[in-house]
């Protein structure tokens, strides 16, 4: 179970995140217009489950949107079933002063791989396990999750809540923190936003060259904090065997790297 604290931490680190890019920039996908970030400390702790970092994330969302005096929160995780099937969930529906609104979250780690030879610069960009593209993301939001707005087993729902699907103005609210090559020259080229640049990423064998730092090799949920020097450091062997543990098992860790003047690295070391 995550305590409160942790939790106050992580809703602080989710604040200061960055949107992955502006307005439409991106295949003229909206990002929500408004500034969520809020000073309050958050309370809803979903009767202490564990949830993972991307509900709890969705969690924080909500706790901003019900925060907003002009905000009017009509669901959340709305389950769309047909035929006793779920087909898909709305992350959230409110009113924006009255304005019906469909929100999408979304809250991605991502490498740039510049091994990767495709057209789009997009397609560089992948989890940290090799198994998450920013590509297939923006396509599954595209061409399923904004649509389910628009499918007919999500009418009754719509009608419950007095809305019209026409009326309804769709956005989303995609962060992320993208980690580039070590030692890289690389700068983005695209219509991404830098300032979601946060790390680098390395191979097993190059860590030695921070065998004098300590290290702290946060919880997945943990991802989310502001690195910070109040955590239970590691010499570079116990940390060297701890993450070879983790890439062994086809995981990559990210971890925090500490030099003598506590400047803090964020790093990701990757198994392939």
């Amino acid at each position: 179970m995550t305590d409160k604290h942790t939790l106050n931490k992580m809703f602080q680190g989710y604040q200061l995140s960055s949107q992955l890019w502006h307005g439409n920039d991106i295949w003229n996908l909206e990002q929500l217009p408004i500034d969520l970030n809020t000073q309050c400390t958050f309370t809803s702790f979903k009767n202490g489950k564990n949830l993972r970092l991307g509900k709890w994330v969705e969690e924080f969302v909500l706790f901003q949107l019900n925060t907003l005096e002009n905000v009017e929160v009509l669901g959340s995780g709305i389950q769309i079933e047909k035929d006793k099937l779920t087909i898909g969930e709305l992350d959230s529906l409110f009113l924006l002063e009255g304005m019906p609104i469909h929100l999408e979250i979304v809250y991605k780690y991502y490498l740039y791989d510049p091994d990767i030879r495709e057209d789009s610069s997009l397609a560089n960009w992948i989890g940290p396990n090799r198994n998450d593209r920013l590509l297939h993301k923006l396509n599954k939001l595209k061409s399923r999750q904004l649509p389910l707005l628009q499918n007919e087993a999500t009418k009754n729902i719509l009608e419950s809540l007095d809305i019209f699907h026409k009326t309804i103005k769709q956005n989303v609210l995609f962060k992320a923190k993208l980690f580039i090559p070590y030692n890289s020259k690389f700068e983005i080229n695209s219509a991404l936003n830098p300032s979601c640049v946060v790390g680098e990423y390395l191979r097993l064998n190059q860590l030695i060259n921070f065998e004098a730092y300590s290290f702290f090799i946060p919880s997945k949920l943990e991802w989310l904090l502001v690195p910070n020097i109040d955590v239970h450091w590691l010499n570079y062997e116990a940390a060297k065997s701890l993450i070879r543990k983790e890439l062994d098992s086809k995981r990559s860790p990210l971890i925090w790297v500490r030099d003598n003047k506590n400047k803090i690295r964020l790093i990701f070391v990757v198994w392939w």
